[in-house]
């Protein structure tokens, strides 16, 4: 499995075809009928981060790659004696086990330092690991719904520093340019428990409901328009240093969230 990066990365160069693909991505599961439960933990560990490491630096691949996850989900189950193969309580391959788990450790970020020589790109990549989580969850491939609650908290609640406040909206407007329809729609609620915390609690801006609803669907669109405001970003900035200043996510940052506030209004708009 230590080639699953280079097979994906393979197929979606046009070198290598579909079929063959799966194979190679797939064929462990089939072929190893002994094997224990931590070596296919393992196996799909490898496997699905290499899908998201790809996702995150060929973000142009991404509706490939969610096509192939799709296609991977469909094959029939590895048996092992006589039952359908499981790994972490989910059934290879119609439960893709792991692949949320290891979404949320590659989804871990932390805002790089200033002076970091690959800020830039790791800011990038995780605006794209968003995007793709959020093509997974529209195609119903894989549910990251919590994890829309969790950007939108970050960037529109009040949650974020300003350091890092453009890679957080950035990130956050990708949900509603990829998924908003699906956004707009969920009325998912997540009650708080023992085991779980409150997960979908707001940030300092938001106290109402734990989960999806209208109001709260508002609220971000509200914040989207002030941060469209490049005197927002001028407040933002008093402190920052010229290369923050500089930066391509902070110049963009008020024309993205133009464009989300106005995707948001027509959604709503076309729900009417």
């Amino acid at each position: 499995m230590s080639g699953s990066k280079s097979t994906i990365n393979a197929y979606v160069s046009g070198g290598q075809d579909h079929d063959s693909t799966i194979r190679s991505l797939t064929h462990w599961a089939y072929e190893n009928p002994s094997q224990g439960n931590d070596e296919e933990f393992g196996n799909l560990w490898i496997l699905w981060d290499a899908f998201n490491a790809v996702a995150q630096r060929k973000p142009e691949a991404q509706d490939m790659l969610v096509q192939l996850m799709a296609d991977i989900k469909a094959l029939p189950p590895p048996m092992r004696n006589g039952v359908p193969l499981r790994c972490w309580g989910g059934e290879l391959w119609k439960d893709l086990p792991i692949a949320g788990p290891n979404m949320r450790e590659s989804w871990n970020f932390f805002e790089p330092e200033i002076d970091e020589p690959d800020r830039e790109e790791r800011r990038r990549h995780w605006v794209n690991l968003n995007a793709f989580a959020a093509r997974l969850t529209r195609t119903g491939v894989l549910n990251f719904d919590l994890y829309v609650i969790w950007a939108m908290r970050s960037a529109l609640e009040g949650e974020c520093d300003d350091d890092g406040l453009d890679t957080a909206v950035t990130a956050a407007a990708q949900w509603i340019f990829i998924a908003g329809e699906h956004i707009y729609q969920s009325e998912r609620q997540y009650p708080t428990a023992p085991n779980t915390g409150d997960p979908a609690c707001g940030g300092p801006l938001w106290t109402g409901q734990r989960g999806f609803c209208e109001e709260r669907w508002i609220l971000w669109r509200e914040r989207f328009e002030d941060m469209s405001d490049a005197k927002f970003w001028d407040v933002v900035a008093t402190d920052f240093e010229e290369k923050q200043r500089a930066s391509e996510l902070f110049i963009r940052a008020p024309q993205v969230a133009a464009e989300a506030a106005a995707k948001m209004a027509a959604i709503e708009a076309a729900a009417k």
